[in-house]
């Protein structure tokens, strides 16, 4: 197989033809082997070329499957992982992570494409060209997290510069020296990848978008524990912690109380998950109890507007989100 020569070329040939185009549901003929040997490569063949190509290429790919084998036609047996339809929700949801560079957006998508069938490569070839979604230009977003992982694996310190988003789409520097930060935990959230940690003395959690970062490093000086925070004595628990900031706003959770539409439930539980306790009180409208932090929730009520969330408690949240609506109603006011 070394030789690429005649019929050795050929046989090169057929096995990339039955890598793109075969598996056990559709097995190829001679003559459909022929027609993409000719479209593809420019190569002329007649069926005993091919029947002689495919027993070669079964003494070295045992994988392969011949019309002798199953009496269909040739194909190649592919050691499938995952079904089409879990590959696609895996691309799916690369496709759709803004936070993935577009580059290694297209490589992890090939990557999964290689272990599709040859019916889902016809649709994904057609639906899904990766430079017509939003993915950061940057190529540093893999290279942050792995960074900032071995960090928090070794309890050690991290540092990178944190960047905004100027006008022209450009990260730009935030603060004029780089953030050195206690690192505890990773975590997706809004369609985003955020670094949960801790800065200098401050004993409060903080959130960083790991698109927005640049020049992370491992410090060699040890972190601060999380279990120094208040609140998280007996460490962060990761399912929990998102539960309570599902906007990942910051700030110490505490019990809340919303009246909501009974309709509007599925955004509770979409947000808020089963730890959100929810009691029809009459006339369409529920009483919502959850443990969240406060500019969490003050955030929350303002997607849905007068009618569907009102805060109940506590009383200077609910303060906090009238006096948002004042100043929403300054903005908007007729000239």
């Amino acid at each position: 197989m070394a030789d690429l020569g005649g019929k050795r070329l050929i046989a090169l040939c057929v096995l990339k033809i039955l890598e793109e185009y075969s598996d056990e549901d559709h097995p190829l003929t001679s003559t459909q082997i022929i027609d993409y040997l000719n479209r593809d490569f420019g190569i002329q063949a007649v069926r005993n070329t091919i029947r002689s190509n495919l027993a070669e290429l079964k003494s070295v790919y045992p994988n392969i499957s011949t019309f002798e084998d199953n009496g269909k036609g040739a194909f190649l047996e592919k050691d499938q992982k995952f079904e089409d339809d879990e590959i696609r929700i895996l691309i799916d949801s690369v496709l759709t992570s803004g936070y993935v560079p577009e580059k290694q957006a297209g490589d992890l998508v090939r990557k999964l494409s290689d272990m599709a069938s040859s019916k889902l490569l016809i649709y994904l070839k057609s639906v899904y060209p990766v430079n017509e979604w939003n993915h950061q230009r940057t190529g540093s977003f893999f290279w942050n997290v792995q960074i900032l992982q071995e960090a928090i694996n070794e309890g050690k310190q991290a540092q990178f510069t944190y960047n905004t988003i100027d006008l022209s789409g450009k990260l730009v520097p935030k603060p004029k020296r780089p953030q050195i930060v206690h690192p505890y935990a990773i975590l997706t959230a809004n369609g985003q990848y955020y670094l949960i940690a801790s800065l200098g003395t401050q004993n409060r959690l903080l959130h960083y978008r790991i698109d927005l970062m640049t020049e992370a490093q491992k410090r060699e000086r040890s972190a601060f524990p999380v279990t120094g925070i208040p609140g998280y004595e007996n460490g962060l628990r990761i399912p929990v912690y998102a539960k309570e900031h599902s906007i990942m706003y910051g700030g110490k959770p505490v019990p809340i109380k919303l009246k909501m539409k009974c309709d509007s439930a599925r955004f509770i539980r979409d947000a808020f998950g089963d730890k959100a306790f929810m009691v029809e009180i009459g006339d369409g409208f529920m009483e919502v109890n959850i443990v969240a932090a406060e500019s969490n929730i003050r955030f929350f009520a303002h997607q849905f507007g007068s009618g569907y969330c009102e805060v109940i408690s506590p009383a200077k949240l609910r303060q906090q989100v009238i006096e948002d609506l004042d100043r929403m109603r300054q903005v908007y006011r007729p000239e």
